[in-house]
């Protein structure tokens, strides 16, 4: 039986107030909870928080897209993250970068699948397995241990931080729940409870529950604040995971909030549910687009949002033999050939072509920088390259590919290519495409260069 079947779940809101006073980089609102803090230990400028919250909708926080989607970082990704957000802990403490213990077994229900407890798991490994086990995006996890007790980026974090590591259990009015206390049972509760709030099969029926004072599709007011007499705001929400956060911190940023950025808003502010956007927005990019799989591994090595491929526009499109996604930079592909980005002109000519549907197919490496014969860009596919220089991007398929080959490309006699491929009658029905210097002409399995003066 689940510990939540006869009664509704602890109540869990504000954080405990934590060890910031003295912190070059934390500002402590007098208020007794991190709900009710604003913290200036920012990812971002001041100025870029604002930018940030400008597209903040309590309707829509994050998809579910998002917030359900366990694959969007390993453990070791986790952890990388982890190191990066500390570069040394203090002498004394034990960073979260650096943080194990010992797990216990979880049987499965109907949140989570089964968790086989182990030995000196690190919190990377807890994280991923969580959200592995439970169907939550570990980055949500992230976040709400950074919002909730800035574990993500504290160089001295106390005893308490870890015990209470994601608010679980720790109402408005009383103190944390004993129950609850330790970092593997935070991260799991939390996680059990995100799938929880969104009734899962097998939660509806007697003895369970009914989550229903944040309903989806219907208007429900939202306080501000949990002084009754700071106001609510009507809103519909959503979609279930708008809902799940709202359920975990039943407030909604009000103007002053929103106005302020990470900073102090007015005395009816509340910022759980503004900080977890800015701090996801600012670390991973946009709440309403996952990236997951090959393409989340590629995307963050180049840099994820703060890149040159920027925040996704979409979620992944399962097509024949892979996937796409499309950034604001860019689209990546990911295909039996690889995982790569096509960006730019070199974009525009290939997605003119058939994208990984026509001659070229998918991509098969990155996009290369070449300096012969004026310079250019060049990036292959499983079919032929598409060569960009001053003359224009063009695709060289085969068989005209291959007869390029045979004389170094584009650093040969022939130079870059200054036309598409066409079909010609007087090639005998077969392929020709001009160059720089010359061209190629491939017809009934046979090729012709010819270069020179010939073309003058």
């Amino acid at each position: 039986m689940s510990d939540e079947q006869t009664t509704a779940l602890p109540p869990r809101r504000r954080s405990r107030a934590r060890r910031l006073l003295g912190m070059a980089t934390a500002l402590l609102v007098a208020a007794s909870g991190l709900s009710l803090v604003a913290i200036a230990e920012q990812p971002a400028s001041a100025v870029s928080a604002t930018e940030i919250l400008r597209s903040f909708d309590p309707s829509d926080i994050i998809s579910d897209a998002v917030m359900f989607n366990p694959s969007t970082m390993s453990a070791a990704a986790i952890q990388t993250f982890l190191n990066g957000k500390v570069a040394k802990c203090r002498t004394g403490y034990t960073c979260l970068r650096d943080y194990r213990q010992d797990t216990t077994s979880k049987a499965a229900d109907p949140m989570c699948s089964a968790y086989t407890g182990a030995k000196d798991e690190s919190a990377a490994t807890i994280i991923y397995r969580v959200g592995k086990a439970c169907g939550v995006n570990p980055q949500v996890l992230l976040v709400t241990l950074q919002k909730e007790q800035s574990l993500v980026q504290d160089d001295w974090p106390s005893a308490r931080q870890y015990r209470s590591a994601t608010g679980y259990g720790c109402p408005d009015t009383a103190p944390c729940d004993a129950d609850y206390y330790g970092f593997f049972n935070q991260v799991y509760k939390a996680a059990w409870a995100f799938k929880r709030y969104t009734t899962p099969k097998g939660t509806e029926g007697a003895g369970w529950t009914k989550y229903n004072w944040f309903p989806v599709g219907r208007p429900s007011g939202v306080l501000f604040h949990p002084n009754a007499a700071c106001g609510a705001q009507t809103i519909t929400i959503k979609n279930k995971a708008t809902a799940v956060l709202y359920y975990f911190t039943p407030y909604q940023p009000n103007t002053a909030a929103l106005s302020a950025g990470f900073g102090i808003g007015n005395s009816c502010s509340a910022y759980g549910n503004r900080n977890f956007f800015l701090y996801f927005t600012s670390w991973f990019g946009s709440t309403h687009y996952a990236v997951g799989g090959a393409i989340a591994t590629y995307w963050t090595k180049q840099q994820g949002a703060k890149g040159v491929l920027g925040d996704p526009v979409q979620n992944a499109v399962a097509v024949t033999g892979g996937q796409v996604q499309r950034f604001e930079g860019g689209t990546v592909y990911s295909s039996g050939a690889g995982t790569f980005a096509v960006r730019g002109a070199m974009l525009t000519k290939y997605t003119a072509d058939g994208a990984q549907s026509g001659e070229l197919g998918w991509p098969r490496k990155d996009v290369v920088t070449r300096k012969e014969n004026g310079g250019g860009t060049i990036q292959a596919f499983e079919h032929g390259s598409v060569f960009q220089s001053k003359a224009g991007a063009f695709a060289v398929p085969e068989p005209v590919y291959g007869q390029y080959g045979k004389v170094s490309f584009q650093a040969g006699g022939l130079g870059w290519p200054t036309a598409a491929a066409v079909e010609s009658q007087a090639a005998g029905g077969g392929v020709v495409q001009a160059f720089q210097g010359g061209r190629v002409a491939v017809a009934n399995g046979k090729g012709a260069v010819v270069t020179g003066a010939v073309l003058a």
